[in-house]
Parts: structure tokens; sequence; C-alpha cells
């Protein structure tokens, strides 16, 4: 089996720079992938029940936050065509893979509950990352990938974009029936039994993905990411932190 990995590049044509060398993360990835509890080859088997011999594992380094790298995961299964995942690795053994751990407990959680509004995940656990003074346990997940789906921004005039090649600029009346969506969508997550509502979303942190707008065919929207779960809400309490939800993009203000 072999596992390859290719680093993502920005607008100058470097490499993304990291806290340890891509030397570690390409050795991080080839010990979880061939360890006898992955969970990455767990997701593989949990994704397609008929999964043969795993061939090959291609790691396309696609996108970055602040605490997690996600990896468009290309899986060369015997006797079928590929497979992908999506696979998301904690940035550091702390603060970094306590919300990728919380994270990825939320989103198993809500999308049981709303599997149409929330990506479908699969396995995690701690996996070994070299740094120059040791190893260190970093926290890694596998999920969905949303093919059709694409990362929604904030833009200056403060409506929707999909930011990713080719941009696409919603105007500002698309931009308000979206707005909707979100809110909906948050409310049909809330759980009555718990009293409980994910955090507001952020949406230029790439909290929700978006298809591509296509003629007679409406918006579909998908939450990818919530760190944090809100107790002791009403639902009316819950609506209310949403609608009052104020945060700053491009120093202009963004709410519902």
């Amino acid at each position: 089996m072999t596992v390859t990995l290719e680093r993502k590049h920005n607008f100058w044509g470097e490499p993304f720079r990291w806290a340890f060398t891509p030397g570690a993360v390409k050795q991080c990835l080839e010990r979880t992938v061939r360890h006898q509890r992955s969970p990455v080859l767990a997701s593989v088997c949990e994704a397609v029940s008929d999964a043969g011999r795993v061939r090959a594992v291609h790691f396309d380094h696609f996108q970055e936050g602040d605490f997690q790298l996600v990896f468009r995961t290309r899986v060369t299964v015997s006797g079928r065509g590929p497979l992908f995942l999506s696979t998301i690795l904690s940035k550091d053994a702390g603060k970094a893979s306590r919300i990728g751990r919380d994270e990825h407990a939320i989103l198993g959680e809500l999308s049981r509950r709303a599997p149409r509004d929330v990506v479908r995940t699969y396995r995690g656990a701690k996996v070994q990352m070299a740094w120059r003074n040791g190893m260190r346990s970093h926290y890694l997940y596998c999920g969905q990938w949303l093919r059709d789906y694409h990362e929604l921004g904030v833009n200056r005039k403060m409506n929707f974009y999909i930011n990713e090649q080719p941009f696409h600029h919603f105007d500002h009346h698309q931009t308000i029936g979206m707005k909707k969506e979100i809110l909906e969508i948050c409310m049909r997550l809330y759980d009555e039994t718990s009293k409980s509502a994910i955090e507001p979303p952020l949406i230029g942190a790439g909290d929700f993905v978006v298809t591509r707008p296509k003629r007679g065919k409406p918006l579909r929207m998908k939450l990818i990411a919530s760190r944090r779960l809100v107790g002791g809400l009403t639902r009316e309490k819950a609506l209310a932190m949403y609608r009052d939800y104020r945060g700053e993009w491009g120093g202009k203000v963004f709410k519902f």
C-alpha cells in the first residue's frame, strides 16, 4: 500500500508554512494509515460495506484553518472505483486537538439527527506527530467528502460568495434567502430534550458549504463545522441568539 501527500500552495506558488515539517505530516499520515486500528481504514469500511483491499491512499492538502489541516483523501480500493473522504488533522496536541475531538463528536450527533443538513463523519483517533522535542498526539478524524459543495464566504459587500475558484458572488437578494436557510438549518438542529443549540456558525471561517447555482435547481447547504453546543436554551432563546449574532468581517458587521 502506498501513501502520498500533496501540499497546498498560496497565491505566489509557495507551500503554506507549518509549525512542523512536511516530512513529519507525511510520516504521521503514513503511520495512521498503516496502523492496525487506523481511523482512515476504519472510515473506508464504514463508508462502503463491500470495501476490498486498500491499495493506495493519497492526501491532497485542500484547506487550512486556524486549528486544522483539511485533506481531500483519495483511497484506491481493489475491485471498485476510487473512494473520497475528508481527513481533518488538528494542528497541535493542545487546544486544536480538543476542538477537533469536540467537533467530531458534535457533528456525529448532529448528522445522525439531520443527515440532509450536516456532513456525515466517520472514525477518529489520536495520532502521533513528530515535533522537534519529541512525539505529540494530534486528533484526526474522517468524514464524507462533499464533491458538489463549496466553501461559503462573506465578501466586502457583506454578501455571500463561493470561496473556491471559479469564485461566484451572490447578490443581496440571494444572500438574504441563504441567511434564512442557514437559520432554518440551525433551528432544525435545536435539541428539545437537552435544550441545546449549536453556537452561531462562523460563515467567514467556512462552517457552511453550498452547491453552485444551476438553472432550475435550488441551492443546497450543509453544516461542516460546529465547535460548541450552547445549553439551557428554549427554542425562542436559540432563535434570538442567532438573530442577535454580530460578526466583523473586513471592518464591517455581519449579521443574520
